[in-house]
């Protein structure tokens, strides 16, 4: 394991002081344990390890802290667990779009009955979203809604949360290889219902552009959905009209304009990639939709006022946060002992850039 979590192993000499000292009775329920800068001139660690070796023992339940007094064996009575106080919702920077407020929005609305206020925090980085849910833990956060940086990375760091009972609710799509409560879109159909679009306005030959830095599963969903449509209306699929892995999308987008058979339509995984795309089209003259027609997918607003509006497919980011919050409560309050996965309906949001081709190209 490459995560954070495995690169320093000194703080385990605290925890098995802790752990060994609780199993032979010299530390009990309520006792008081050594302040952090005793603990680490007794193991001649840093202050930070000890911090580190501390918040593993909180996480197990097996100590709890209390700011400004220290740290003591056991759980603290003063605190109920059933008590929602706040819900974090955690979202990296790089996957924030501007309706992702709607996300938030509707877990505000579920939370309030609770009397539950949400944090949001953007972490920058890997490192920095394992940080910021530690540092959350430590402050008593009983669940998150995350999601995550990138679908390959802290992929061990989550394993490690979810085989410690910590309840998390992931938005959008799950990590590499993992199993969790999950709230999505349907991808598929929504990539389905794009392309069936494409084809029932008589566009034959259909590109799949996507950004290929950070294939998440969702993106991988839409593609399948691409190409069930195109085998549905017996149409062959041309593995040139796929983004390839070296490419970003604006060199895909040159490339596919020199092929033999161009294509006259292009899907663009979500709406960002589409106004990308759609900008390159209009610097070299290219005609929408009468060249090549255009379709994102999430509906954001600047897919909408581009001077020809581009279709796209709608996600419900608001019912998105609403359910992500609901099982957040139910993960907390009911402790289920299997994992909820709500995938929501999508919609097809035609406009101008697909309007009906002239003629089929066969």
């Amino acid at each position: 394991m490459s995560s954070k979590i495995e690169t320093n192993k000194k703080y385990e000499k605290v925890m098995s002081y802790v752990q060994d000292n609780i199993l032979t009775n010299n530390l009990k329920e309520g006792d008081k344990l050594p302040t952090e800068k005793e603990l680490a001139f007794k193991y001649n660690v840093s202050r930070i390890t000890v911090q580190r070796a501390l918040r593993e023992l909180q996480q197990l339940g097996i100590i709890y802290c209390v700011q400004g007094a220290g740290s003591y064996v056991g759980t603290n009575k003063e605190y109920k667990k059933e008590d929602i106080t706040f819900m974090p919702i955690i979202a990296s920077r790089s996957n924030i779009n501007n309706r992702f407020i709607e996300v938030i929005q509707g877990a505000e609305k579920f939370l309030s009955k609770y009397s539950c206020f949400v944090t949001i925090h953007s972490p920058n980085n890997p490192e920095e979203e394992q940080e910021i849910i530690l540092s959350l833990i430590n402050k008593r956060a009983q669940c998150f809604i995350v999601l995550p940086y990138e679908a390959d990375k802290n992929i061990d760091f989550y394993e490690n949360l979810l085989l410690k009972k910590f309840p998390i609710v992931f938005v959008d799509f799950l990590p590499f290889k993992f199993t969790g409560n999950l709230v999505t879109s349907d991808n598929t159909s929504g990539g389905y219902l794009a392309t069936k679009h494409l084809l029932d306005q008589g566009y034959r030959r259909i590109a799949f552009i996507s950004s290929n830095m950070h294939p998440e599963p969702s993106i991988n969903e839409r593609k399948n959905g691409y190409q069930y449509a195109l085998k549905e209306a017996g149409i062959p699929f041309n593995p040139n009209y796929l983004s390839k892995a070296t490419e970003q999308f604006d060199d895909t987008v040159k490339r596919i304009r020199t092929l033999p058979e161009p294509p006259d339509a292009i899907f663009c995984v979500n709406d960002i990639t589409a106004v990308g795309v759609y900008s390159i089209l209009q610097r070299d003259n290219v005609q929408i939709p009468e060249d090549i027609a255009l379709i994102g997918f999430d509906d954001l607003e600047i897919s909408a006022k581009q001077p020809i509006p581009i279709s796209t497919i709608r996600q419900d980011f608001f019912e998105m946060g609403y359910s992500a919050a609901e099982i957040a409560v139910k993960l907390i309050k009911e402790k289920p002992v299997y994992y909820t996965q709500h995938v929501l309906p999508v919609s097809l949001i035609p406009r101008e850039s697909t309007q009906k081709a002239k003629r089929v190209n066969l």
